[in-house]
């Protein structure tokens, strides 16, 4: 249960008995759920029902509202329990649950209502148990139904079920539809010779129902992303209109029958083409899609898609769209703001020159990395971006390989990546996505020889460039060092192939999975999913040369290879016995370079949560691992490497003391500290953790100014120490800068063969 996020009552209360009462309801098979509209609409219904065989399409007309209550039908017989999913059940599947209600906006409050009775139900409560459980079934069958990474290894079975049963036979939609509902839906202002169509609002309802859940702690973020699409480029996509953003319908399939693929494709299928600023201003605040939007891309401000950030497109909408003059007297209900701000990427700092601040793009602005529409909405000046008083730390280039005296978060100016990135070319709009670089679950190894920390990722469909980055800790610079490999040619989708046409490592969303091979000076890689349109993971072992940049294949003449489970790996370099040391979340292997093999030291243990990273003792010759304590299979685990070890997972949760912190997060940042012989840990904000693995303690140590909240899909290995400076260096996301850490006040660097 998610007790760690939820309120903690000392005695029953009302809750309870309005918590027992909804059970009844939800476990009676087939029981009407009345709910009031978040719009002022009809009740929604059917939680149960029977829409057997249904795909979730239904008549285009929303219900009526009616003055005459609705009566509850009567509850049918128990039924014995479901073992398994069946037909006659197909509707809740039994006691799963699942919420396939015959309108979208059904599903929406209904996610609501279930999220939160899970959250205000007493901690240890039956209730709790139950509500979390129904809860966490529908976030597994959705992310199985939109091919989303399944996010609870415990519901399994339930993402089977939606990528079986649920999801579209064509695929998910290219421009992240949530489903299409057919050609019922197909009216004003669709054109008729659409074959699909979809409501916006019914999905933006969902949406503010997933950030809801998120923000009680539940894991929707990657629901999210996949809902991101839609809305931040309908805000922000110069190839489209952000006024569609309020139309009644939206189109999903074209004459064909196939999924609508490109923004253009997209504007055809509407019998209007909106002018500047051409915002809808009759309708009520209530029921403003506009508005509706603007909420749900308030959940979304620290997600991106296709290079574009959410919180630029909350921006803009926030900035454009009339009739919020209206909130503070007709209805304040949509006015919702972002909880989450993004580290370090809309508000500059007062160490960026007034150059820099002045050169900003106002709200107003659409467009990619500075495509924009400087006009502005006559009688609406547009916004500008203030800069806040900071004393954030910085440090000038340098070319010394130590730093000063002092310790804390120290950020290095101009290190943001995305500024960077490859230009867009006809085959791939490289400059636009290479965000995804790093927000694509991607990690990094310390090139140690260098004195850099090497940035590689992307991977699946967010990104398909396989470049690498580098910050230069000598130079104080964050370049890339190479070129994007050319894509397979020819038209979409893009094949799932482990190595690109010139035969380098594809991009892949790489985790923990990266090693840096001191001994060989390589770059280790192995598993992730490969950038394709879609795909799983990969078991492909890589390494890199990183004198030369040159890319080897090293499974091709193994006898053996490992198996990947989900995609997911942890890796660390053992300086001790040279090897590189492997958790595929259920199976742990070492592997030698020097004989390119692969020794299988556990298979088929018991799994660990895939939200871990982890990090090698090497004084201790302990493979730890940190995160995802509420997959029920995370918090802390260990592992013996010591030779002659039976490689068993150890779980230390229970005589663990003060790391709740990193145990809680997801891939937070791990490295070891060689000077005090502990491993130093960040799971965002100021606050870092020693964790002593001998006496299973953290230390709490709180540095202002640090790099803000951890980037939503983790930190992975993008946080390294470095011998030659003897501090730790770390990129958060793609639009902030990068910092380094120093927690000792005097130069006590390494040699930089200092194990």
């Amino acid at each position: 249960m998610f007790t760690s996020r939820s309120c903690s009552r000392a005695s029953t209360s009302p809750v309870v008995y309005l918590a027992a009462s909804i059970t009844f309801l939800f476990s009676t098979g087939s029981v009407v759920i009345a709910q009031h509209d978040a719009s002022g609409g009809a009740p929604a219904g059917m939680v149960g029902g029977s829409v057997s065989g249904s795909t979730g399409r239904t008549s285009s007309k929303p219900a009526a509202a009616s003055s005459v209550p609705r009566k509850r039908a009567p509850a049918p017989a128990r039924k014995p329990p479901v073992r398994g999913f069946s037909a006659d059940y197909y509707n809740r599947q039994g006691d799963e649950g699942f919420l396939h209600d015959t309108e979208m906006r059904g599903d929406a409050w209904s996610f609501r209502t279930l999220t939160y009775a899970a959250f205000i139900s007493p901690d240890g409560s039956a209730e709790k148990a139950y509500f979390e459980d129904k809860l966490l079934n529908n976030i597994a069958e959705w992310e199985g139904e939109h091919e989303v990474q399944l996010d609870l290894p415990a519901k399994k079975r339930e993402w089977t079920f939606g990528y079986s049963k649920r999801r579209d036979s064509r695929g998910i939609s290219p421009l992240g539809s949530w489903a299409d509902r057919g050609e019922e839906f197909v009216q004003p202002p669709i054109k008729p010779t659409a074959k699909g169509a979809a409501s916006p609002w019914e999905e933006n309802f969902l949406v503010n129902a997933l950030g809801i859940a998120r923000q009680f702690g539940y894991p929707t973020s990657a629901l999210l992303q996949f809902s991101s699409r839609r809305l931040i480029d309908q805000a922000l996509n110069p190839e489209t209109y952000p006024e569609y953003l309020e139309a009644y319908r939206y189109p999903t399939s074209n004459a064909a029958g196939k999924w609508i693929s490109t923004w253009r494709e997209f504007n055809s299928y509407y019998d209007y083409t909106p002018a500047k600023h051409d915002w809808r201003t009759t309708e009520t605040v209530d029921h403003s899609y506009g508005l509706i939007a603007m909420a749900a891309l308030s959940h979304l401000v620290t997600f991106s898609a296709d290079g574009y950030s959410g919180r630029s497109a909350w921006d803009f909408v926030k900035a454009n769209k009339p009739g919020q003059d209206r909130f503070a007297t007709e209805s304040p209900k949509w006015a919702l703001v972002p909880l989450n701000e993004p580290p370090n990427v809309s508000s500059p700092t007062a160490a960026e020159s007034e150059e820099d601040l002045t050169t900003r793009e106002p709200s107003e602005s659409r467009g990619k990395h500075g495509a924009s529409d400087s006009s502005s909405q006559a009688g609406v000046p547009p916004v500008t971006q203030q800069a806040p008083a900071s004393t954030a730390a910085t440090i000038a280039p340098i070319a010394q390989k130590k730093l000063g005296d002092g310790t804390g978060w120290f950020r290095l100016p101009k290190t943001k990546l995305e500024t960077v990135c490859p230009a867009n070319n006809s085959q791939y709009a490289f400059h636009s996505n290479c965000t995804n670089v790093i927000s694509a679950w991607s990690g990094g190894i310390a090139d140690q020889m260098r004195n850099r920390l090497l940035i590689w990722g992307g991977g699946h469909n967010d990104y398909f460039g396989n470049e690498i980055y580098a910050l230069d800790l000598n130079r104080m610079v964050l370049t890339r060092l190479n070129d994007p490999s050319p894509l397979y040619p020819g038209p979409g989708p893009l094949p799932c192939k482990p190595e690109t046409p010139d035969r380098k490592a594809n991009a892949r969303h790489t985790y923990g999975g990266l090693s840096y091979i001191a001994h060989a000076d390589r770059m280790y890689v192995f598993g992730g999913i490969v950038a394709c349109t879609n795909g799983g993971g990969s078991n492909d072992t890589w390494t890199l040369n990183l004198d030369t940049l040159q890319w080897t294949r090293m499974d091709a003449n193994m006898k053996s290879n490992p198996r990947t489970i989900n995609g997911v790996v942890m890796s660390d370099y053992d300086p001790n016995s040279k090897l590189v040391f492997i958790e595929n979340t259920r199976d742990f292997y070492s592997y030698n370079f020097d004989t390119n093999s692969y020794a299988r030291l556990q298979f088929d243990a018991r799994e660990v949560s895939y939200h871990m990273s982890a990090v090698i003792d090497p004084s201790r010759k302990l493979f730890v691992m940190f995160g995802g304590e509420w997959d029920g299979n995370g918090g802390i685990k260990a592992i013996n490497i010591a030779p002659r070890s039976n490689y068993q997972v150890q779980d230390w949760n229970a005589s663990t003391k003060g790391c709740e912190a990193l145990r809680k997060s997801a891939y937070p940042g791990l490295a070891y500290d060689p000077v005090q012989k502990v491993i130093v840990g960040w799971a965002g904000g100021d606050s870092i953790y020693l964790f002593n693995p001998g006496t299973k303690t953290c230390t709490a140590i709180n540095y202002p100014n640090g790099p803000g909240a951890q980037q939503p899909n983790g930190t992975h290995g993008r946080l390294r120490y470095f011998s030659k400076v003897d501090a730790f260096a770390l990129v958060n996301n793609s639009g902030g800068d990068a910092f380094l850490l120093r927690v000792r006040p005097s130069a006590q660097t390494l040699d930089s063969s200092t194990k």
